[in-house]
């Protein structure tokens, strides 16, 4: 599994709900290249995207429920260090909406 680190300058707090790894993230580059890179605007990205396929495969869910649903659809994930940090897991997230459009 990739480091999964949250980038040293991500604002977040008590009221998040969502934050994505912010370090050592896959990047594609032009010519079938690709490139590790850190920073919130890399993470904001896989975010957005999970978010993005829930609400576009479920009509009648919003923002504010995608948003729960994938706080809901996450798994753990454990670093060389003490800490753990839980991450999208996007499947499960499509998992759970299915469940709660019915």
């Amino acid at each position: 599994m990739w480091p999964c680190k949250i980038y040293k300058y991500s604002g977040y707090g008590s009221e998040d709900l969502i934050f994505a790894p912010g370090e050592t993230i896959l990047g594609a580059l032009p010519e079938n290249d690709y490139l590790y890179s850190s920073g919130a605007s890399f993470a904001t990205a896989y975010v957005i995207g999970a978010a993005t396929l829930v609400i576009s495969e479920y009509n009648d869910i919003n923002s504010n429920d995608s948003a729960q649903i994938l706080k809901i659809s996450k798994k753990s994930i454990t670093n060389d260090s003490p800490d753990t940090h839980d991450i999208i897991d996007a499947k499960k997230g499509l998992e759970k909406a299915k469940v709660m459009e019915k």
